[in-house]
């Protein structure tokens, strides 16, 4: 098999986390805060994507605006870490919207579970 996995540098008190949304939105606006205090609790910086709580229909949002919010959490040099709200089906849509080979060649912390493995995968083939 011969690739390796890419491990980026582990986060540190004062970095940037971004809290993205790029399946389903958080069900529970109240989860949310509570998210965000823990990991401020944790010493890091937390910013909320711009689509991270959009609506459109199952979906935080269109394919394009959650895929403009993973691409530029990547790209972010100061992003040291991205968390998913939540999984959930609507990632096999974003493969078309963004270059999987780039946003990998910018490693970061990447949290997320059920249809953001599918985003994992890419990034790791890639």
């Amino acid at each position: 098999m011969g690739s390796s996995l890419r491990r980026p540098p582990r986060l540190v008190a004062g970095d940037l986390v971004v809290l993205l949304s790029p399946a389903s939105p958080p069900r529970a606006t109240a989860g949310l805060p509570a998210a965000v205090n823990s990991l401020r609790r944790l010493g890091l910086r937390v910013l909320l994507g711009a689509n991270a709580q959009k609506q459109y229909g199952y979906l935080a949002g269109r394919e394009l605006e959650r895929a403009a919010d993973l691409a530029q959490a990547f790209l972010t040099p100061a992003v040291k870490g991205i968390i998913c709200t939540r999984g959930g089906y609507g990632c096999s849509r974003l493969l078309d919207q963004i270059s999987v080979a780039r946003l990998a060649r910018h490693p970061k912390v990447f949290v997320g579970f059920s249809d953001i493995t599918l985003l994992h995968l890419a990034m790791q083939k890639a």
